[in-house]
């Protein structure tokens, strides 16, 4: 079997598992469930993946390759203060297809907290994540539009936590009534601004 087929055939497999997983919780997922959905046997999953573990760790990859696409997306549009907000939008849960996406990311959250290998996982996705951040923050210092004193590393982590806060909660559809989700962001874009002397400035340096 060719290389090219073998990974397409993971893919679809992973990408099997991780609607599973957004439907019905981690604990549901099993080996027979996946193969049911594929209409394949058990054994045929064992080709692909040593384990069930293996087969949600690609799971999860799935969901943060689609979400790191349509920020690339985003991103090919150019990079400014005044899209940095769109920027962070893209990669939020606003239809069905994200909606799966962060579902699983959710579940692997609540998996991690007792299995040292999906925390592991996690881990090295947040960093990716913050590290593309960071980037962003630091070519908005070289365009003279975000403030030169600004730690982009220390920025790059307030997104992160605000994009997860709001992901989560519009996920599970936690907003009440006429709340603005994306005020938080505004407060901070507005303090990143070069030239800004009022905001948040304290959490942001």
């Amino acid at each position: 079997m060719r290389k090219l087929d073998h990974d397409q055939r993971r893919r679809e497999i992973a990408e099997v598992a991780a609607r599973l997983i957004a439907a019905d919780g981690m604990a549901a997922l099993t080996t027979r469930s996946i193969a049911r959905a594929m209409g394949c046997s058990i054994g045929v999953l064992s080709h692909y993946f040593e384990s069930k573990a293996g087969i949600v760790t690609a799971a999860f990859a799935w969901a943060s390759a689609r979400i790191e696409q349509r920020l690339a997306r985003a991103l090919a549009r150019g990079v400014s203060i005044d899209n940095l907000l769109p920027l962070i939008e893209a990669a939020l849960p606003h239809d069905r297809q994200s909606r799966i996406e962060w579902g699983v990311r959710l579940q692997l959250w609540s998996h991690a907290a007792a299995d040292a290998g999906a925390a592991a996982v996690l881990r090295t996705d947040m960093e990716r994540n913050r590290a593309l951040l960071a980037s962003v923050i630091v070519q908005l210092q070289h365009q003279q539009e975000v403030r030169p004193a600004i730690d982009a590393n220390n920025v790059a982590q307030m997104l992160m936590d605000l994009m997860h806060g709001m992901g989560f909660a519009a996920l599970l559809r936690l907003h009440h009534a006429g709340h603005d989700p994306v005020a938080a962001f505004n407060v901070l874009v507005d303090d990143l601004r070069n030239g800004d002397s009022g905001g948040t400035r304290g959490g942001a340096a």
